[in-house]
């Protein structure tokens, strides 16, 4: 059963998976419930069951192992990978899930699931070494998006359209990353079901519910129903906010209430939910330079102007060397001193004990005249699951 073993075992853990895509709705569904009476009587639509056609396979104990990234930053702790492995059951529902998909994998398979740990700094060097070494020592890795072209570019990782048992098009594999992370019709990285950190760094806004009655502005709500959640109307709601609270005359991220948050991250995830992009690929699935059309030239003015509107917005990024980015970020919510914040998906879970009630928005668009609303999954934080040539369990019978 050469050259198809890893994937046998990758879909099927995706099968069993309990942490698929989430959509970010809107806040009432996350802050605030909407269920009645009538609708908790309602019977569930019938669920369709897709599953991978594998044949069962005795693999004789073999130790599946994941490498997977951590950082010693506890300001960033939250992109420490928790998809992979679970010690034991501890009553934490990520955790729990991740372990109880991986006993019946193993039992399934006679397998062991196992990771080894690398911290960031050096997790792309391990690699390398491995595969220049000969070593076996990952069947499969879980590495951040901008860590793959590299990696994949100087040898190291194998095309998953190469593999025969792993059916790209299925629905537990993230059909964007297929189609736009492929190179020449090869793809070395794709996100899906398997993974968790995929959906936790998913971009959108936040906004303070307090401040917005307390400034008598427009539901955000109605604005992204009606097409109307704008660059443009992002600046006119924030302005409106901003306020120097100690009279010194200038605004402190410690000290004043701002319009809006953002980070170094924001000006190319700001692009992209423009409706831009800065490649794109040709009809030989080729990467093409597609920076600097009219629509980007706009976009990217808007940008430069809420970037360099200091008296209405505040840049974390310009403060890490002060103090903890992520840390600031929530106090300045919880303190209600932000009315907007761009952030990624996972710090909301940071904001469970913030005493104000906050809501969650897409990213805006440039004009009312965009048909959708777009967001990236953020390339420092987003993970991907790639395999190494050196995997073992490609090459040999188990």
């Amino acid at each position: 059963m050469k050259n198809i073993v890893i994937f046998m075992i990758l879909t099927a853990v995706v099968l069993f998976s309990g942490c698929g895509e989430n959509e970010t709705g809107t806040a009432e569904q996350n802050q605030e419930s909407n269920v009645t009476e009538e609708n908790i009587l309602e019977e569930p639509a019938e669920q369709i069951q897709i599953y991978p056609e594998l044949e069962a396979v005795d693999f004789g104990g073999y130790e599946f192992m994941f490498l997977a990234r951590t950082i010693i930053s506890a300001d960033w702790a939250e992109w420490n990978h928790r998809d992979f492995f679970a010690e034991e059951i501890t009553g934490d529902a990520i955790n729990d899930a991740v372990y109880n998909r991986n006993r019946k994998i193993e039992e399934k398979y006679n397998i062991t699931i196992n990771e080894i740990v690398e911290e960031h700094g050096v997790f792309a060097s391990r690699i390398t070494r491995a595969v220049a070494a000969g070593d076996e020592l990952y069947d499969a890795i879980g590495m951040h998006i901008n860590q793959f072209a590299p990696l994949a570019q100087n040898g190291n990782l194998v095309d998953l359209f190469s593999i025969p048992n792993i059916d790209l098009k299925m629905p537990w594999w993230d059909q964007g990353t297929v189609r736009d992370l492929s190179i020449a019709n090869r793809l070395f990285v794709v996100q899906g079901d398997l993974l968790i950190m995929d959906n936790d760094a998913m971009e959108a806004m936040i906004f303070n519910k307090e401040l917005l009655r307390d400034h008598n502005l427009d539901d955000p709500y109605e604005i992204v129903k009606k097409g109307e959640w704008t660059f443009d109307k992002l600046i006119e709601m924030s302005r409106g906010v901003a306020a120097d609270l100690n009279g010194d005359g200038s605004m402190y991220i410690r000290d004043d209430l701002f319009g809006y948050i953002l980070q170094g991250d924001t000006a190319n995830a700001f692009y992209v939910s423009g409706g831009e992009k800065i490649v794109s690929k040709d009809a030989n699935d080729y990467p093409v330079i597609t920076f600097g059309s009219e629509r980007g030239y706009k976009i990217t003015e808007l940008l430069s102007e809420m970037l360099s509107d200091t008296e209405n917005s505040v840049n974390l990024h310009s403060h890490e060397n002060q103090f903890p980015i992520y840390d600031e970020q929530v106090k300045m919510m919880e303190e209600n001193r932000a009315l907007f914040s761009w952030l990624r998906m996972r710090i909301v879970e940071r904001l469970r004990g913030m005493e104000t009630d906050f809501g969650i928005l897409p990213l805006p668009k440039l004009d009312s005249t965009q048909p959708d609303y777009i967001t990236q999954n953020n390339p420092h934080t987003g993970a991907g699951i790639a395999v190494p040539v050196t995997a073992k369990i490609l090459r040999e019978q188990v």
